[in-house]
């Protein structure tokens, strides 16, 4: 259901390349479909490195770390994902611009637009109860210290007509 619904999100979305005029104008369509998945990558990929920087000094870090250089570097990244977005969000080309006098609605820019009812609808969904569901990633492997892959116990007995070998 899910594949469905991402197919009909996605076609909804490249439904303006269908009213595009006849004369021959940028593929504003195809721009505003990639600047969405853009940005929604910078977010997501964004995120953790935010969180880490408003942590501080309560994060606990794992066996690759940064060190002390990780304030500067978060700092860095979330200035440049701002950034991309920014530049991600402006007009395409000049039709694009409202109160220009060559303004045009096949021209905006919509990616902005589809990026906030996106993050709104998450964050509508997120208060009204998906955060008391989360109870954080289910892990069904267990690692160590060092992030090796704990053995699992040997199984009783092997299946039947499989051969053994004696370990010593």
């Amino acid at each position: 259901m899910a594949v469905l619904g991402s197919v009909a999100l996605a076609f909804l979305i490249m439904l303006p390349a269908l009213f595009a005029p006849d004369t021959y104008v940028p593929p504003i369509a195809f721009f505003a479909a990639t600047a969405i998945g853009t940005v929604g990558l910078y977010i997501a990929y964004v995120t953790p490195v935010y969180l880490r920087l408003r942590a501080g000094d309560a994060f606990k870090p794992g066996a690759w770390t940064l060190g002390p250089k990780y304030r500067w570097m978060c700092v860095v990244s979330v200035i440049w994902t701002v950034l991309m977005v920014v530049f991600f969000s402006l007009p395409f080309t000049p039709a694009g611009v409202p109160g220009r006098s060559e303004f045009d609605w096949t021209a905006v820019n919509y990616a902005p637009i589809v990026n906030l009812v996106l993050f709104g609808a998450i964050g509508i969904w997120w208060v009204a109860g998906a955060k008391n569901k989360f109870t954080g990633p289910v892990r069904n492997i267990e690692f160590d210290d060092a992030m090796g892959i704990i053995d699992d116990e040997e199984t009783a007995e092997p299946p039947a007509g499989t051969a053994t070998t004696p370990t010593s």
